[in-house]
């Protein structure tokens, strides 16, 4: 993966736990409605913007049409769109452990310039947090 759908990755997470965030039903919803919406709000765009501004505005100029498909890849990157069920909820994290699985598999691949592997590393960080806590509501 290139740093470009990396960061799609990174805003299809955080669309996605939005997303399941509004499907949330049953009697889990308050637990599962604001784990979603932690994910959401964890994730923090400007750490994205952060990193635009260091590598693609920097030593990474000619990649710069890259960004031009970072809102069109993280769509296609974004979960599965599931039913609000009872039911679709373990599918619903299940979709989310993938997703951020993927990511940090994927950006510890890329090696780039140490300022922007230091980006990388705090949202990868971010990521693993937010990982632990889905798994962790996989096992109940």
């Amino acid at each position: 993966m290139k740093l470009i759908d990396i960061l799609a990755l990174f805003k299809a997470i955080k669309n996605t736990a939005k997303k399941y965030h509004w499907k949330t039903v049953g009697t889990t919803f308050m637990s599962d409605h604001l784990l979603f919406d932690r994910i959401y709000d964890d994730i923090d765009d400007d750490q994205i913007d952060t990193i635009v501004e260091q590598y693609y505005m920097g030593l990474g100029r000619k990649d710069i049409d890259d960004l031009d498909n970072l809102i069109t890849l993280s769509a296609q990157y974004e979960g599965q769109s599931f039913t609000a069920s009872s039911e679709n909820l373990l599918m619903m994290y299940q979709e989310l452990a993938r997703m951020m699985n993927t990511f940090l598999v994927n950006v510890e691949k890329l090696n780039l310039l140490r300022g922007i592997n230091s980006e990388l590393d705090n949202i990868a960080s971010t990521i693993t947090q937010l990982y632990g806590l889905v798994t962790a509501r996989l096992i109940q």
